[in-house]
């Protein structure tokens, strides 16, 4: 009986001691440790460039490689055949003149010349083409216009319109002489920049009797030929001097910046395409780069400025496939006899060029046999190379990440906190040193913190032998943060990588595709919790 009264005593003061205990750890408070990670990221050159240019060679070394015109001279500058306007009015100088219905009363056959100096063209096959008429008609009747290019024809057949113009009325409308080919040597064959036309003008054949014209009736014609492109021209081109200064824009590195680079290697060819079926002499008097935002320019050195280069006519082969046999002249451009590096490493936003060009220097030694095809031009074209084995100053690099502490604690609350630090590790794997900054953006994109007071500096990549293997430089950095700051840093959705690097003493590396920098920002904190 006493060991169960003991028994139960002592059971009974157990409980008591465990309700005691449990109002205990209901009331404490204790410190948490917590590591987090904030963000993380990789940084390499094409995903940052984002440039077509930047191409990866078989040993995995980078190339600028850009190909673009310089400029072209086609068959709208060489010729330029002008908008020209014929205005005709016929009046009726006396009255009780009667004509019957479908009897001509007006035929009018008119000679257009071209004002074109000293181009005198014999035939075109037109591309493109716009007649504007206008027609006023005065007399109280129906009247019946025939119009005709005697100089026009399509498979043989010349070109004729009809139209209807009703009584005391204006009559507006617009042809095309697309794929007709004009003869500009007149009736006689003996001309050149010539189109014959003819008008016909009679009251409406339908009409039920004849008509007595009043003195004054007048009947008017307007005629625009307008935007003639020829698709072929033929004849003499002059011999003609023309001036061309003008501008070509190009966006080499259009999302990269640096204060200064030097580029020790590159090949550029530059090859000068004749399509154009006249003797030319191009002098090229200045070819030049220019950078907008710094408003500098730099004009290229090189054994072909101001040179006189003479080119024979391309050859016409029509109607084969080939249509145009071009002429091409090829030069080249490198390290040892040019400046052209200079032209590059300015970052132009254009090439600049002034040209000389000469038609037909020697005159019409064609005997009249000049040609031009569409889309067969005078042109320039640029082929650029440049391996990056480069120095460099200043290079700016930047990236956004995804930022988001609660997707990676998930949910916990970062306070209060009694102390913790941030831990950023880098690993360098480019050849270039420099400093780097990291900026955190809210959900609106605006800055609400940087990470280091001042861009923290991290060592370069070293090189392994004469590769692309690269021993990449790893930097810890710690910082200690407080409440205030790990708030904004709960506000943050991403972040932004800000390096500005360079190469060591000026040196040059070879920038290889398999080159990155990669990071991971941690928080190591310690939080009190009730």
């Amino acid at each position: 009986m006493k060991t169960k009264t003991l028994l139960f005593l002592l059971s009974l003061i157990a409980s008591f001691s465990i309700v005691s205990c449990r109002k205990d750890l209901k009331l404490a408070s204790w410190d948490v440790d917590v590591i987090a990670p904030l963000a993380q990221g990789k940084i390499d050159l094409s995903s940052l460039i984002k440039s077509k240019h930047l191409v990866a060679d078989n040993a995995g070394l980078y190339h600028l490689q850009y190909s673009d015109t310089l400029f072209r001279i086609g068959l709208d500058t060489l010729i330029g055949i002008p908008d020209t306007t014929i205005t005709n009015e016929f009046v009726i100088p006396i009255g009780n003149i009667t004509f019957p219905p479908g009897v001509v009363f007006y035929r009018d056959t008119n000679r257009i010349r071209y004002k074109l100096k000293e181009i005198g063209l014999t035939f075109a096959e037109i591309r493109e083409s716009l007649i504007s008429v206008e027609l006023q008609n005065t007399i109280d009747e129906r009247i019946l216009f025939r119009y005709s290019i005697l100089s026009a024809t399509l498979d043989g057949d010349t070109f004729k319109v009809e139209e209807m113009i009703d009584a005391n009325s204006t009559f507006e409308t617009q042809y095309d002489l697309d794929g007709y080919d004009i003869n500009f040597t007149g009736l006689n064959g003996d001309k050149t920049n010539t189109i014959i036309t003819n008008v016909e003008i009679m009251i409406d054949p339908a009409a039920s009797a004849p008509h007595t014209f009043s003195a004054g009736d007048k009947f008017g014609i307007d005629l625009t030929f307008k935007k003639i492109i020829p698709e072929y021209t033929r004849g003499y081109f002059g011999q003609q001097q023309t001036l061309f200064s003008d501008s070509t824009a190009i966006d080499l590195l259009p999302n990269i910046d640096f204060d200064m680079i030097d580029l020790t290697e590159f090949s550029v060819k530059m090859k000068i395409d004749n399509g154009v079926g006249a003797d030319l002499q191009l002098s090229l008097d200045r070819i030049g780069s220019f950078n907008i935002t710094k408003n500098q320019s730099v004009d290229l050195s090189h054994s072909v400025i101001g040179s006189k280069l003479q080119f024979s006519r391309a050859i016409d082969l029509h109607p084969t496939v080939e249509d145009v046999k071009h002429i091409l002249k090829e030069f080249e451009f490198n390290e040892t006899n040019s400046n052209l590096d200079e032209l590059l490493e300015l970052k132009p936003d254009a090439f600049i060029f002034d040209l000389d060009l000469e038609i037909n220097p020697l005159g019409n030694v064609s005997l009249g046999n000049d040609f031009v095809r569409y889309g067969h031009d005078l042109s320039a074209t640029l082929e650029v190379d440049v391996p990056l084995k480069v120095g460099v100053k200043g290079l700016v690099l930047s990236d956004t990440f995804e930022f988001n502490i609660s997707d990676s604690t998930d949910q916990i609350e970062f306070k209060p906190l009694n102390d913790g630090r941030l831990i950023l590790y880098l690993e360098n794997g480019f050849p270039i040193e420099g400093t780097i900054q990291f900026i955190l953006l809210d959900e609106e994109s605006t800055a609400l913190d940087s990470l280091f007071e001042t861009p923290a500096v991290i060592a370069s990549g070293v090189p392994i032998g004469i590769g692309s293997e690269i021993d990449a430089s790893e930097s810890v950095i710690e910082l200690l943060i407080d409440q205030e700051r790990m708030d904004r840093f709960n506000e943050a959705k991403q972040i932004v990588f800000k390096g500005n690097l360079s190469t060591h003493n000026k040196e040059v590396i070879n920038i290889y595709n398999n080159g990155t920098m990669e990071f991971r920002l941690i928080a190591d904190v310690n939080l009190n919790t009730r």
